[in-house]
């Protein structure tokens, strides 16, 4: 596995910005932290399968959370390059926002898709690209 310099990261586009924002919600605790560890996040493609999951940096002394390690179910996220959901992870490590994993069901979107719609796991609209436009 390589390892992360600054120079793989980049400043999130907007639908991955609007992932983000809906996945702080989905951890058990540290909700607050993890909003605040979003202000000046980076972002890169993580995944080899050519999929739009991303790997997260949270800027240099951004408090942490008191999770050490923690998976949280976000939802379902449609794209509009594929007619198939992604199932939506966050991970946390260390108490930091550390990759937002989009696992395709069959299909595989790709990075330049534009998100159509975010469900939660209860299957409840979270966003919606038609209301938006």
């Amino acid at each position: 596995m390589r390892a992360r310099t600054k120079a793989n990261f980049r400043v999130p586009t907007d639908d991955e910005l609007i992932l983000l924002t809906h996945a702080v919600h989905a951890p058990t605790r540290g909700t607050k932290t993890y909003q605040r560890q979003l202000n000046g996040i980076r972002v890169r493609y993580d995944c080899k399968c050519g999929c739009p999951s991303i790997g997260l940096q949270v800027r240099p002394g951004a408090a942490t959370a008191k999770a050490a390690y923690e998976v949280a179910d976000v939802g379902y996220a449609q794209y509009d390059d594929v007619s198939d959901l992604c199932w939506v992870i966050l991970f946390i490590r260390d108490g930091k926002l550390s990759e937002l994993e989009l696992a395709p069901m069959n299909e595989t979107p790709s990075p330049r898709a534009k998100l159509v719609r975010l469900e939660s796991p209860g299957r409840d609209i979270l966003y919606s690209a038609a209301e938006v436009n």
